[in-house]
């Protein structure tokens, strides 16, 4: 299965997106949505897993869960905007979800691939506009035989 990973977008929808999320199974954005036409472009492309960020005020908030686990080709995921390998209180978060695979996450607008113990931390950086240290980006990944691969892709 093919993923595209997004996040901190903040309302704005790079059409470079577009091409590299062409074709992929599944979309995750991991918080910071910004406006609800960012999900409507992304729906065009591919079914949406979503959760809210720290600035999606209402509808936002509301539509969207902080946090989901995902259940992708026998891999559990933790979807969620927020997650800091360094800080214990994000690490105890994860015992509430058992065995992980991986946790998809944003807010930092830095891309990372880091672990903590058996677990994959997968941060795809910021695709919107401002605030960053590093070129807009996105993250392919592929799960495949018990794997998960996956590409940074520069805006």
């Amino acid at each position: 299965m093919r993923l595209g990973l997004i996040s901190d977008t903040h309302g704005y929808l790079n059409p470079k997106i577009v091409e590299i999320f062409n074709p992929v199974d599944l979309i995750c954005h991991a918080g910071d949505i910004g406006n609800e036409s960012v999900i409507h472009e992304l729906a065009k492309l591919a079914p949406l897993r979503i959760v809210s960020g720290n600035i999606d005020h209402f509808p936002l908030s509301i539509k969207y869960p902080k946090e989901e686990l995902l259940e992708i080709e026998n891999q559990r995921i933790l979807l969620i905007h927020q997650f800091n390998l360094y800080k214990a209180n994000d690490r105890l978060k994860l015992m509430k979800y058992g065995k992980l695979t991986a946790v998809f996450c944003g807010h930092t607008h830095h891309h990372v691939i880091d672990y903590f113990e058996d677990i994959q931390i997968i941060n795809p950086g910021s695709a919107g506009k401002g605030g960053r240290f590093e070129p807009p980006s996105v993250m392919l990944i592929t799960i495949a035989n018990g794997a998960i691969s996956t590409e940074l892709m520069l805006l």
